[in-house]
């Protein structure tokens, strides 16, 4: 049972990773495989977030929070920071990069959040779990490789099945429809930043129950 003052604020503090899978470049930009990577840049810029940092294969900044919460507001101690990452190298060999950032900023599997596309997942839909296999994305099974564990937090973006017997390789590859893109995509990326900001505030397990099945 939950009180009437709404989800409790996540009370523990440190360093946290936000990682949006993808392929960087232009030959790749607007696509569904990138919609990850696409998702959390603009959540950077909304927030604005400068993301000067290009290391460890990846282009990258900190969200930090400036005060400490007071009574019934929805924030996080003041000590507690967000890297806001995407990748510099492709899909297959993303998880380089968040192993490698991960590494250097002292950051947990606990406290990985990585985004991604997701086939089996209607257009507009999004999915957070705590822990799970990679569902075929390249990107996440670089992930796991590398960190040697599937024991993080993934939030899966739905992309949709290709149309007709489209190769899911291709569909995943070619860029959206301007027309999809205006009506689905563009607001899809915004409902991704705000289940980002909302996972950080009030932990996993909040963000679940409100974003799991959002249409």
């Amino acid at each position: 049972m939950t009180s009437g003052r709404g989800p409790a604020v996540r009370t523990d503090a440190g360093r946290w990773l936000v990682f949006g899978l993808g392929n960087p470049g232009r030959k790749y930009a607007r696509t569904p495989h990138s919609i990850g990577l696409e998702s959390v840049a603009q959540l950077a810029a909304d927030l604005q977030v400068p993301r000067r940092k290009r290391t460890y294969k990846a282009v990258w900044g900190v969200w930090r929070t400036h005060r400490s919460p007071s009574a019934g507001e929805g924030d996080v101690p003041h000590s507690a920071s967000v890297l806001l990452a995407t990748p510099q190298v492709y899909m297959n060999l993303n998880g380089f990069s968040v192993q490698r950032l991960m590494q250097a900023e002292r950051v947990k599997p606990s406290q990985l959040l990585v985004v991604h596309d997701h086939l089996d997942l209607p257009l507009g839909r999004i999915r957070l779990r705590a822990r799970g296999g990679s569902g075929g994305n390249r990107g996440v099974e670089s992930v796991i490789a590398q960190l040697g564990t599937r024991e993080f937090h993934r939030l899966s973006v739905g992309v949709g099945r290709p149309p007709g017997r489209m190769d899911a390789t291709a569909y995943v590859l070619r860029p959206w429809n301007p027309g999809a893109e205006q009506e689905a995509v563009v607001p899809l990326r915004s409902l991704v930043g705000e289940a980002i900001v909302y996972w950080f505030r009030y932990g996993l397990e909040q963000a679940m129950n409100r974003y799991n099945g959002v249409p």
